[in-house]
């Protein structure tokens, strides 16, 4: 189970992502160092549109 912060939410939204795509990076996601001596997650989602326009 995956548990996110109240405020980890708005950000999500802010951000763009989906509630099903941060978890799914934080279960299958490579583990990266983050700031302050925390763990950070990444994965890489095909996207076939334009982004920023290019």
């Amino acid at each position: 189970m995956v548990l996110i912060h109240p405020h980890a939410l708005q950000r999500i939204e802010k951000r763009g992502a989906t509630q099903k795509e941060v978890i799914d990076t934080v279960l299958y996601g490579d583990e990266i160092d983050g700031k302050y001596v925390r763990s950070g997650f990444k994965k890489i989602f095909k996207y076939d549109d334009f982004w920023n326009d290019k």
